[in-house]
């Protein structure tokens, strides 16, 4: 079984107040970037990795962080959409190659663990897709537009999606697609799959697989990492 990577990080992502976009900031010691694509080269599962960045930036990723990392699996650099779900498609056509799994999975996500990324391509090779959630630990409260609660949900059944998302082949392929026809835009790929009428497995994390945007999600992420090391 063969499985390709996509790493959507086409996104400018300015929020945390730096000259360079958020995945080339550094963390715990090298760009925020190469976390997220070492722990996929470091998967047995993967194959292939596809790294979407926005245009303008390719030239600096290869340049200037590239040489700091040493990735025999990243195939293509390629230009991120408009959105993540532009950014996914582009990568999916980029794809080269028969591949039996498609897995994706935010740049910005630096502290994924190898053994989350197998038990995903794992569960996507026998369920046809499946995502990594988190599951909530607070109360959940539905509000109306204007602040006020409706009512109080179950949060036994709340989870809280994170990446990597993956599917076979071909079940993101007519997701995709059918999204793209209808000029539909979902939040995830699990969301596209989901309306195409394929049920997508949870595969469980903890809330360390973080995304990182703000100022505090650096720090909080750099305590995380280094706490690894130790």
């Amino acid at each position: 079984m063969k499985t390709a990577a996509l790493i959507v990080a086409g996104g400018v992502g300015m929020r945390v107040g730096a000259p360079l976009p958020k995945q080339f900031l550094p963390l715990a010691g090298k760009p925020l970037i190469l976390h997220t694509l070492e722990a996929f080269e470091k998967a047995p599962s993967i194959h292939a990795i596809l790294l979407l960045l926005p245009q303008e930036w390719i030239d600096h990723f290869r340049s200037k962080i590239l040489p700091l990392g040493y990735f025999l699996k990243l195939q293509k650099i390629l230009p991120g959409g408009k959105t993540r779900q532009d950014s996914t498609r582009a990568g999916f056509q980029g794809i080269e190659g028969p591949f039996d799994v498609v897995l994706v999975h935010d740049g910005a996500r630096p502290l994924i663990e190898v053994e989350t990324i197998e038990r995903c391509v794992k569960a996507a090779a026998e369920y046809g897709a499946a995502l990594v959630a988190c599951p909530s630990k607070d109360t959940v409260k539905e509000a109306d537009a204007e602040g006020w609660v409706q009512k109080t949900v179950d949060r036994n059944k709340i989870y809280l999606a994170q990446t990597p998302q993956a599917a076979r082949y071909k079940v993101l392929q007519e997701a995709l697609e059918k999204a793209y026809g209808e000029g539909f835009q979902g939040t995830d790929e699990a969301s596209l799959i989901e309306r195409n009428g394929v049920r997508v497995k949870i595969v469980e994390c903890d809330a360390s697989n973080m995304k990182v945007t703000t100022p505090l999600d650096f720090r909080v992420a750099e305590a995380l990492l280094n706490g690894r090391s130790k």
